[in-house]
């Protein structure tokens, strides 16, 4: 992954969340379709976190208010930030190459995203093991 292929998903991503693009219509470039409609398609719940606390900052009546909202987009941010490094991380990308796109060494890249990207894992984990624990109890109900 390059830093390009960062940028065109930011820029797809941004074009989603004004309305110039919608997750529907979006063709994933070719070349590069499981990264781009991972990008567009699977992280539509941060799409909307995001464009929520954008248009909370962006839409304020004032500076005041609008500083006040700027910790919720900061924090959809960088959620975000980690959803990609996640993906990329999973299309083979190295920390090297993420620091790269970052503008920041593989070290720095790892200690910001890691945490992020770690919960992101373990929140996957106890989510399918709950949807195993229930699917096994409603094949022993279904058995009896």
């Amino acid at each position: 992954m390059t830093v390009v292929n960062v940028a065109v998903a930011y820029v797809a991503s941004m074009a989603a969340l004004d309305g110039t693009l919608s997750a529907g219509t979006y063709t994933p470039l070719p070349g590069h379709p499981q990264f781009y409609s991972r990008v567009v398609f699977d992280l539509t719940g941060d799409s909307v976190k995001l464009n929520d606390a954008w248009s909370k900052v962006t839409d304020a009546s004032d500076s005041l208010t609008a500083l006040s909202n700027m910790p919720a987009l900061r924090d959809a941010l960088g959620q975000w930030e980690a959803s990609l490094a996640r993906d990329a991380l999973a299309s083979g990308a190295s920390w090297a190459t993420i620091g790269e796109a970052l503008g920041t060494s593989r070290q720095a890249a790892w200690e910001r995203l890691r945490p992020a990207i770690a919960a992101a894992i373990e929140a996957d984990r106890r989510r399918i093991t709950g949807q195993r624990t229930r699917a096994a109890r409603r094949r022993g109900e279904k058995q009896r």
